[in-house]
C-alpha cells in the first residue's frame, strides 16, 4: 500500500512509517513508565482508557467532516489543493 501511494518516493515513505511506529512505541513506554511509576499499575487501563477514547473521538471526527472518504489524494500530500 505504501508502494502505491509513495510512488517513486515509496522507500522514503517506507523509512518514515517505519520511524514514526517505533517513535509511537518510545512514547508509550515512556508514558506507561510515568504512570506506572507516579500511580501504580491500577492507573494503566483508565489511561489506556483515555487515550483510546480520545482516539475514536478523532477518527470519528475525521469521518464526519470528510463525509466517511479518508483517502488522501495525491495533490494533497505534496500541499497542492487538490481539485
Amino acid at each position: 500500500m505504501l508502494a502505491a501511494a509513495g510512488g517513486a518516493d515509496a522507500d522514503v515513505a517506507t523509512g518514515m512509517q517505519t520511524t514514526i511506529f517505533n517513535l509511537g512505541i518510545a512514547a508509550g513506554s515512556l508514558a506507561g513508565g510515568v504512570v506506572l511509576g507516579r500511580e501504580g499499575a491500577w492507573a494503566l487501563p483508565w489511561v489506556a482508557l483515555v487515550l483510546a477514547g480520545a482516539g475514536l473521538s478523532l477518527t470519528i471526527r475525521r469521518r464526519v467532516e470528510t463525509g466517511g472518504d479518508d483517502r488522501v489524494h495525491p495533490a494533497q500530500t505534496r500541499g497542492q489543493a487538490a481539485g
